[in-house]
């Protein structure tokens, strides 16, 4: 039998992911396009996350990257630089935040606005509105609007049921506590996902229906280990 994917999860006695192991022809890739081999997380007595090493599969010149994350003096759990030492990762990052510890330059170097409620208003680079985020009279996002294209919000009570946008609409279902699935509505397709969860409300198992054709499009086995004891 090919295994596609096959992962395991370490986490420490206060719950924290300390560890992620992943085999097999299709492992996971993060926003690098970088393939995902081994990832080892560190925390300190504040429960901030202080270093990230992830190691990449044979084949990369450079098979490891350490993320190490710094926090302020004034707020230890104000994230304030990001140093990679990967040559394709920038090797720092500062972040900037104004007098009520709202962040206003992200890590991509990103201004973000905020309204009177300190809400995010919009993002911009470069004097360029990237993208607008206006709200209703309950505070509820509403719309979204990025690059000129809006995406609508639509609620039933506090509980967000679709989505709608120039050319598609999405709709989620849900009994009013968990989310079971989705349905996707883009010209004459229309493609239904189906989840089904664990005890932790974690996907591990998928249904699409494709104009009335349905498959399995995730199966996976989930294998947690707590502080070197598998469950």
């Amino acid at each position: 039998m090919t295994v596609l994917r096959d992962e395991e999860f370490q986490y420490d006695s206060c719950d924290r992911l300390v560890d992620y192991q992943c085999k097999g022809l299709r492992p996971l890739v993060n926003e690098k396009g970088h393939k995902l081999q081994h990832q080892d997380f560190r925390f300190d007595q504040d429960n901030n996350s202080v270093q990230v090493l992830i190691t990449f599969p044979d084949g990369n010149e450079n098979k490891q990257n350490k993320t190490c994350y710094f926090y302020s003096t004034e707020d230890p759990t104000q994230l304030i630089r990001i140093t990679n030492t990967h040559p394709k990762y920038p090797s720092e990052v500062n972040l900037e935040y104004d007098e009520s510890g709202r962040l206003t330059r992200d890590e991509q170097g990103r201004t973000l606005q905020y309204d009177t409620p300190n809400r995010l208003r919009a993002v911009q680079f470069n004097d360029q509105i990237l993208s607008q985020y206006p709200y209703d009279a309950a505070s509820k996002l509403v719309c979204q609007e990025i690059q000129g294209k809006l995406t609508y919000l639509h609620y039933y009570g506090d509980a967000l049921i679709a989505t709608t946008g120039d050319s598609s609409k999405v709709s989620y279902i849900c009994d009013g506590n968990t989310y079971w699935g989705q349905t996707l509505q883009q010209g004459e397709l229309v493609q239904t996902q189906f989840w089904a969860s664990d005890s932790h409300e974690s996907i591990w198992r998928g249904l699409i229906s494709k104009n009335r054709t349905t498959s399995i499009i995730n199966s996976m086995r989930l294998t947690a280990t707590v502080q070197g004891s598998r469950l």
